[in-house]
């Protein structure tokens, strides 16, 4: 099965709870949580928009363009992405979601978990 391309990833991420998982770096970018489930999407998220979210309802608080990823440290299986913060993407909201994520493509709203 060919997948459209990645358009956005959402996540559940209270503004006021980031501490230790959202943080600014030198170059500008921050880096941001530790995201389970990823595995298979990780080639297609280099350059995808990244939201983050108060809940399943609200519009992203914090947005950017994802330029890289990591292995998260100190939790095993799970992802990091270093994102570019801009502000002219628009707050959005997603139809489906998971548990803590939705996945945006380019044909659909998707949340496929694998």
């Amino acid at each position: 099965m060919t997948r459209d391309r990645l358009l956005r990833l959402h996540f559940i991420a209270h503004e006021n709870a980031q501490d230790g998982l959202l943080t600014a770096q030198p170059d500008g970018t921050y880096k941001s949580g530790a995201w389970g489930k990823m595995r298979k999407i990780l080639p297609q998220v280099i350059g995808a928009e990244i939201h983050l979210h108060e809940n399943q309802r609200a519009a992203s608080w914090c947005r950017g363009r994802i330029t890289a990823w990591e292995h998260a440290e100190n939790h095993p299986g799970r992802i990091t992405f270093t994102f570019m913060p801009d502000k002219t993407i628009a707050p959005a909201t997603a139809r489906r979601w998971g548990m803590e994520q939705a996945r945006v493509w380019d044909g659909c709203d998707s949340m496929e978990n694998t």
